[in-house]
Formats: C-alpha cells, sequence, structure tokens
C-alpha cells in the first residue's frame, strides 16, 4: 500500500510539473504592461524616453536582443512601449487643460474684482441731494445766528472783526442754499421753514449789529464803515467833500480813557 502511496505522489508530481511546462502562467498584456509604465512616466515630462526606459527594465521585455523581431514577445514590448507614450501624453493633455481652466476662473476672478474697482461710486438721489442741502442750510443758519451774536458781543475790534467776516460768509452760504433748495422740482422740493428772526434774512450782518457795535468802536460822533474785512469810523467831512475815515481805537473797553 505504502508503494502505491508513493507512486500516486511520485505521479502527481511529475504531471504537476509537466503541466507548468506546457501550460505557463499568462504573459501581462500590452495594454496592462504600457499602463503600469505610463503610471510611473506620467510626471515625469519626458514620455519617449521614460516609456524607453522601462521597456529595458521589465522583466518581460529585457534580453529580448536575441529574439527575432517579429516574435510575438518583441511585439508586445513594442505595443506596451506605445500605449505608455499614449498614457503619458493623455495626462499632459489632461493636466496642461486643467491648468489652464484654473488659470482662466482666476483671471475672471481678478477681471471681476478690478471691474468692481473700477466701478464709479453710485450717485446719491435727487431727492437725497435735496437732503442734504436741507441739513447744511439748518446747519449753516444755527452757525450764522451764533456768528452774529458773537459780532455783537465782541470786546475788542479783533474779535467783531473776525465774527462778522465769518457771518458775512455763512450769509452767502445759506443764500446759495436756498436758490438750490427753491430750483428744484415740486417732487424733489422738501419744505423748509427757516429757524431765523425776520430781520436775520432780510438783513446783511453788518446792518444787524451796527448800532451795537458803532458805540463800542466809534463812540460818539462816528459813523462805522466795514469793507468786508476791517472796521472803520469816519468823523467830519475833508475839503474836497468826501468822508475821511480815522482807524477806531484798538481798545473799546469803557475804561480806555483814550476813547473817543
Amino acid at each position: 500500500m505504502n508503494r502505491n502511496l508513493c507512486g500516486m505522489l511520485i505521479g502527481g508530481a511529475v504531471i504537476a510539473g509537466i503541466s507548468l511546462l506546457v501550460f505557463p502562467a499568462a504573459a501581462e498584456s500590452p495594454k496592462d504592461m504600457g499602463g503600469k509604465w505610463g503610471g510611473k512616466c506620467a510626471t515625469s515630462g519626458r514620455a519617449a524616453a521614460c516609456c524607453k526606459e522601462q521597456r529595458s527594465a521589465d522583466a518581460a521585455c529585457k534580453n529580448l536582443e536575441k529574439e527575432r523581431a517579429g516574435s510575438s514577445a518583441v511585439k508586445n514590448c513594442e505595443e506596451a512601449e506605445k500605449v505608455c507614450e499614449a498614457a503619458v501624453r493623455s495626462a499632459e493633455e489632461a493636466k496642461k487643460a486643467e491648468d489652464e481652466k484654473k488659470k482662466k476662473a482666476e483671471d475672471a476672478k481678478k477681471a471681476e474684482e478690478n471691474k468692481g474697482a473700477a466701478r464709479p461710486p453710485t450717485l446719491p438721489s435727487a431727492r437725497q441731494v435735496a437732503d442734504n442741502w436741507q441739513k447744511e442750510l439748518t446747519q449753516a443758519e444755527e452757525d450764522y445766528s451764533h456768528a452774529v451774536d458773537d459780532a455783537k458781543n465782541g470786546t475788542n475790534k479783533a474779535d467783531i472783526e473776525k465774527a462778522l467776516k465769518r457771518a458775512d460768509d455763512l450769509k452767502k452760504r445759506i443764500d446759495v442754499l436756498r436758490r438750490r433748495i427753491g430750483d428744484l422740482s415740486p417732487a424733489e422740493r422738501i419744505p423748509y421753514t427757516s429757524k431765523l428772526p425776520k430781520e436775520y434774512e432780510s438783513k446783511n450782518p453788518f446792518d444787524l449789529i451796527y448800532d451795537v457795535i458803532s458805540k463800542k468802536v466809534c463812540r460818539k460822533n462816528g459813523k462805522l464803515q466795514w469793507d468786508g474785512s476791517i472796521l472803520s469810523c469816519q468823523y467830519g467831512e475833508n475839503p474836497s467833500g468826501g468822508d475821511r475815515p480815522i482807524p477806531p481805537a484798538t481798545d473799546i473797553s469803557p475804561n480806555n480813557p483814550n476813547a473817543r
């Protein structure tokens, strides 16, 4: 029985060995082999040279110098090399297309940002402009009233002149704003009521405070004059018939012994 068992084992081994000789393991296809090489060469940037190196290094293709040029092994390796080159070119083209896509997206983003930066600011509506004018007019009238009061209550000539000059400028600004608001169309116009006293609207600043500051600056019998920047006093008449202005004293306090 042992002989039979040994015979069976030996016979099985012989049959297996014959099978390996007669039926070798299936060779890798040119497509699979070329695809494998292409994966290694995809980022090399040198498709032809890299694929040729992969062919020479692959166990299935090296040492084929003695093989007949038309043999299946040589053909398979040549075909695999072409598959490799095609795969690398395809990968390079895909990467190039992706890079161009990214660049276009970045360029479009920059163009949109530049467009937004260059876009002119939105202009205010006519009603907004009218609202702003009204607010400016209200503030100008308030400042004007304070300036007139400062000029009226000034204790020296320089302070009175400074306040009077400011009041003149504000009065001009008020007149301009009132004309602008008055020129608006009925749909744009905003009803506005001035808070200034009537005489503040009809008279200029110098006329408003003349009686008060004339007594301070020129004292008795002096006629106060204002040229828009300097106050002066007029006393008597000169031989030519014209008035002769005399500069007033800079110290207009009532305790000044040199006051006229």
